[in-house]
């Protein structure tokens, strides 16, 4: 019988090898979701396919541009870089794929030196550091180019980056005892911390990095420290929330998304706030892990304020087979306002946190303020009392200041940056992504969806990764059988009382 078992094994294994052959290919060539824009207090960094460019605050409704280059820098051996294989280079010719594509950027202002340090992912896997002095953007009239400092190789392509501190044996490295460093979240699902800059003790060698954490088969798409916890989401439902940077304990997790999160955001004192492809929005106090609140996304599209745009020219139509979804979200810097974009969608929704006068949780509403028109978003983000976006061309870049009526305006022809920013991108002839979902050209769906079974016949419905009621009968059934167990014991004692 074992034998016969063990046969049975062996061919329905050599049966599914074909499903199993057509699903790695059709995942062969994907593409994780872009971070396209990032701010700092007092600057800008925006990615425009190829092309990053900081934007520096020199005065009010005044900025200076400076245009990151790729690759090495201007200055000879002055940043060390660590080439793409010829094998990798021949892949991206034979599938058409440029390899400069940016895929994330990041942005930080330092108070200890006054720099900003600026961080660009490309479609290559190489992580390039810019390192540039407040004192020096003040001056700068036109538009200056800035080379890396250090280009670091990542093991895969990064989805997310983010600049944090982390405790350094080396006192010598910025007089404080800890060491600037980017955080960047891969498609393997790791997280690594590479340096800002090059020490003394590290001049041998660039790709220094130290592994933080890790998602079991699972990519990452987002990614955010707080204070002293880092928080990662990933395409199997959940969100992780571990100490930082002892990223070893894990605190907890957020559960209850039922299909990949698409984007995070994390206030600081309590919540947090998750959009997924389930086309939902939910609210967390990661402090208890619990959720607050969700908002089926879904149903407030059905109102006539949005419009969906499938052409070049931007005229309003209906598009079929795709699916609208919330990719984008973030809070502004007071943590009373959630702005989402979507990936076929030509606005910015704005939503109103109100809480109860005596600041408990479970008072908390979430109510919808404005819908703001845009042609095809890309990227948004907070900037002091701004919403800066991302878009398609022709537009490129839009600014929108909130108004008397507590609402968003558009301050096109008012605001220095938009302009600048439009001109660069007419100026190049910039092709903008048309989403930031990587989608399958033959079958036209989203390539982060596990669940593939209308293409491959036989494949086993994927089914949410310890979901919240899964959880929760778990352990009900744990209690039951301690219990049971407790019974038992209490027999036992009984029967010896009475022999």
């Amino acid at each position: 019988y074992f034998y016969i078992y063990l046969i049975s094994i062996v061919v329905s294994i050599l049966h599914q090898l074909p499903l199993i052959e057509n699903n790695i290919s059709h995942n062969r060539y994907f593409k994780n979701m872009k971070e396209l824009i990032s701010v700092s207090k007092d600057a800008i960094i925006v990615a425009m396919n190829d092309q990053a460019y900081v934007a520096v605050a020199t005065a009010e409704d005044d900025f200076s541009l400076i245009q990151l280059l790729c690759g090495t820098s201007l200055h000879t051996k002055s940043a060390p870089t660590v080439d793409s294989s010829h094998e990798e280079k021949r892949q991206f010719e034979t599938n058409n794929i440029d390899c400069n594509q940016i895929q994330a950027v990041a942005i930080t202002s330092s108070n200890a030196n006054d720099r900003i340090y600026c961080a660009v992912s490309r479609y290559d896997k190489s992580l390039s550091i810019y390192s540039m002095s407040n004192n020096d953007t003040t001056n700068i009239k036109e538009t200056s180019e800035a080379a890396p400092i250090l280009v670091h190789k990542t093991n895969k392509r990064c989805s997310a980056l983010e600049f944090a501190n982390i405790s350094s044996d080396n006192d010598s490295s910025n007089g404080r005892g800890v060491l600037d460093v980017i955080v960047a979240a891969d498609l393997a699902g790791d997280v690594h911390a590479f340096p800002v800059e090059l020490l003394d003790t590290i001049t041998t060698k660039v790709g220094q990095k130290r592994f933080l954490l890790g998602h079991t088969a699972s990519m990452l798409t987002s990614l955010k420290i707080v204070h002293d916890k880092i928080f990662t989401a990933d395409r199997d439902e959940k969100v992780r929330v571990s100490s930082f940077p002892q990223t070893f304990e894990v605190l907890g997790y957020l559960l209850g998304n039922e299909s990949y999160v698409t984007d995070i955001d994390v206030k600081q004192d309590k919540y947090c706030v998750t959009v997924s492809g389930d086309c939902t929005m939910r609210l967390w106090d990661y402090r208890t892990y619990q959720e607050i609140l969700c908002i089926h996304l879904s149903r407030e599209l059905n109102g006539e304020s949005c419009q969906v745009s499938n052409n070049e020219q931007g005229v309003d139509e209906p598009q079929k087979n795709v699916r609208c979804l919330p990719v984008r979200v973030c809070f502004n810097p007071e943590g009373n306002l959630i702005a989402v974009i979507f990936n076929i969608m030509n606005c910015v929704d704005i939503y109103a946190i109100k809480e109860s006068k005596g600041g408990e949780v479970s008072g908390v509403q979430v109510e919808k303020m404005q819908s703001i028109q845009c042609l095809k978003p890309l990227g948004m983000a907070f900037f002091r009392d701004d919403l800066i976006v991302l878009t398609v061309e022709p537009k490129y870049f839009m600014c929108f200041r909130r108004n008397g009526d507590d609402e968003f305006a558009d301050q096109e022809h008012q605001c220095k940056l938009v302009d600048s920013v439009r001109c660069i991108g007419e100026k190049n002839g910039i092709d903008m992504p048309e989403s930031i979902l990587e989608m399958d050209g033959a079958t036209g769906k989203i390539k982060l969806e596990r669940n593939m079974k209308d293409e491959i016949e036989g494949f086993v419905e994927h089914k949410p990764w310890l979901e919240g009621k899964r959880v929760q009968r778990k352990r009900e059934k744990e209690k039951r059988r301690k219990k049971r167990r407790l019974e038992e014991l209490a027999n036992q004692e009984d029967g010896n009382v009475e022999r």
